[in-house]
């Protein structure tokens, strides 16, 4: 019994995108470095909650509760050699502030 949020991240080998599913505070960012060396985002998840601290989540309790998978939001986006995918919980990007 309990709940949880959930991302799920692949890369196709046979081309340059990455596919991810995620619902609630977990997710995923994307980082590339242009030809002067700086770091910048290029992508970064946008949280399902639905009020403050209160995540969308699957849920397995007594009374059933949570969220149903098919809330979960999925994206396929273009990926580049070298670019920095960080994948993670809500533990690292409440404490991990990108813009």
């Amino acid at each position: 019994m309990g709940s949880a949020t959930l991302v799920v991240v692949s890369i196709d080998p046979q081309k340059p995108v990455l596919q991810a599913a995620y619902v609630g505070d977990s997710g995923y960012a994307i980082f590339r470095m242009d030809p002067n060396g700086t770091i910048y985002l290029v992508n970064k998840f946008a949280e399902q909650q639905h009020g403050f601290n209160f995540p969308f989540q699957l849920a397995r309790t007594d009374l059933n509760q949570g969220d149903d998978p098919e809330s979960a939001i999925t994206v396929e986006l273009p990926v580049e050699k070298d670019d920095i995918i960080i994948v993670g919980s809500d533990g690292l990007f409440d404490n991990l502030h990108v813009s």
